[in-house]
């Protein structure tokens, strides 16, 4: 048990949650929801780089977003055209339709279905 086991224990002790590949990273963020993945990006570079991939957050839209997205911030996006390809990436579409709606002239505000 001498000496191969202190070599084991410097091994593990080398590797970390930042050897973790992006790919697993983003295997873990798709199980979690906006918040967590927020919070998770902070954590080192693979769940940075994974929580800023747009098949993570693309996962969290609806299905009709390229839509609604026609309804946001003046229609910056084509909504409807599904051909379209989008300028911004899913992560900041899924932030702007989670923003809170302001009606009646700004003096009343609805959270969205999305918000975080």
């Amino acid at each position: 048990m001498g000496a191969g086991a202190s070599d084991l224990a410097v091994e593990e002790a080398s590797s970390g949650l930042g050897d973790m590949p992006e790919l697993c990273a983003a295997e873990v963020l798709l199980r979690l929801g906006a918040p967590d993945i927020c919070r998770l990006a902070g954590l080192n570079h693979a769940f940075r780089s994974a929580g800023a991939a747009d098949f993570v957050w693309e996962a969290k839209l609806p299905e009709n977003y390229r839509y609604l997205m026609g309804f946001v911030d003046g229609g910056e996006e084509k909504g409807g055209d599904p051909g379209q390809k989008s300028a911004v990436g899913k992560k900041e579409v899924y932030a702007r339709l989670a923003k809170a709606v302001r009606f009646d002239d700004g003096k009343r505000v609805r959270s969205s279905a999305f918000a975080l």
